[in-house]
This record gives structure tokens, C-alpha cells and sequence, in this order.
């Protein structure tokens, strides 16, 4: 059997390798909503984070350095079928892990300049959104 042209073991390869590409690109959105809604960074590791997008960057470039290898080599379609997926997920692994690290970094320096702790800082944070979506509602 030929699909894509590949055979069915390197299409099912391919298929799973979608599947996890999509739950590694997608498994930090959820703390970046929720950070997004509640503004409490306090529970959420700045040093994990960090490794965590040091890591997305160097997947980007090694898949971006074996994409110029693939080209070189007339080869585009293995790397299609293997690391384009894993590239499109730490792009947006890194996007969104940037993101919720950003939002730590600066809400650790705002409550530090106010005297205050992180989960206070947050707390206070959270009392203005929250006041800001009740007079909306009015």
C-alpha cells in the first residue's frame, strides 16, 4: 500500500508522529490561558520555563539545519515526513512558553519594586480584573 508515497508503516509513523507533534506544540497552552485569566504567576517554575524554551530552540535549529541538509541532498520529503512536524510544534511550544515566561519574569520584578510577594502582587492583580469585569457587567 502506498499513501503520500510512503508505505503503511511510514505513513501510520508519520500519523503518529502528528499526533504527538500536536501534544507537544499544544501542552503549554493551557497554563498560558489560565495564567492569561487568573494573572497569578506564582505556581508557575521561571527556571522550567526557561529550559523549556532553550530546548524548543534548539529544536528549531536542528530541524531548521537538517531542512538546509534535506535541500542539499534533493531529500525534502523525509524531512517533511519527520521533522516538520516536530518543528511546527516547538515553534509554537516556544511561542507560548516565551510568553507564560515573560509574564513571571515581569510580575516577579513589579511585585520585587512594590516590596510585596509574587502571589500577592497577583492577588492584587487578580482584585483589579476582576473590578475591571464587574463594572463592565454594570
Amino acid at each position: 500500500m502506498n499513501i503520500l508515497g510512503m508505505n503503511t508503516l511510514g505513513f501510520i509513523s508519520f500519523i503518529l508522529g502528528l499526533i504527538a507533534a500536536v501534544c507537544i506544540g499544544i501542552y503549554t497552552i493551557p497554563q498560558l490561558i489560565m495564567l492569561l485569566k487568573t494573572k497569578d504567576s506564582s505556581g508557575i517554575s521561571a527556571p522550567m520555563f526557561l529550559i523549556l524554551v532553550i530546548g524548543d530552540i534548539f529544536f528549531i535549529a536542528q530541524s531548521s539545519t537538517t531542512l538546509i541538509n534535506s535541500i542539499a541532498q534533493n531529500d525534502i520529503k523525509t524531512w517533511l515526513t519527520t521533522l516538520f512536524p516536530v518543528l511546527i510544534a516547538n515553534i509554537v511550544c516556544t511561542i507560548s512558553g516565551a510568553i507564560t515566561l515573560t509574564i513571571k519574569l515581569l510580575n516577579q520584578h513589579k511585585a520585587k519594586k512594590l516590596n510585596l510577594s509574587e502571589k500577592e502582587y497577583c492577588a492584587q492583580l487578580s482584585k483589579k480584573s476582576n473590578a475591571k469585569k464587574s463594572n463592565k457587567n454594570k
